[in-house]
């Protein structure tokens, strides 16, 4: 039996299991790096979003006055804000962009709010949960 020798090709530079350098990523590591949340501009709004609690509910009541009395709060928008289709999908389209009647999973979207600063919109958002907001079926 013969027994023959073959060597393996060197590394190519950019082939499976190479380690390429990322272009943000020295200064991410230096923490120079300006990620959304760090970014600031003059007369900028915020936004938070309030989420529902349950995996699967009905929306009985939406009140949207509380936060909407929160100062520094310029919109509270609900899925009648939505301008458009109300929904979105990759492949199906068929996710609402927010709650409508009906809550499908914990943690989809019911409201929106813009403030003038992040725990202004924070705040207003936790003023539009209410007991009524949501029963469990």
């Amino acid at each position: 039996m013969t027994t023959v020798h073959v060597g393996l090709p060197a590394a190519v530079d950019g082939g499976v299991g190479a380690s390429p350098q990322r272009p943000d990523g020295r200064l991410k590591v230096t923490g120079e790096f300006a990620f959304s949340s760090d970014l600031w501009a003059d007369d900028m709004l915020w936004g938070a979003t309030l989420r529902s609690p349950h995996p699967r509910a009905r929306i009985t009541a939406l009140d949207i006055g509380p936060a909407l009395r929160v100062p520094g709060v310029y919109a509270v928008l609900t899925h009648e804000d939505v301008p458009g289709a109300p929904l979105y999908g990759l492949e199906h389209v068929d996710q609402p962009v927010l709650a409508a009647r009906e809550i499908r999973y914990q943690g989809e979207p019911i409201v929106i709010v813009a403030a003038d600063h992040p725990e202004t919109a924070r705040r207003a958002a936790a003023w539009s949960r209410s007991p009524t907001t949501c029963s469990t079926r």
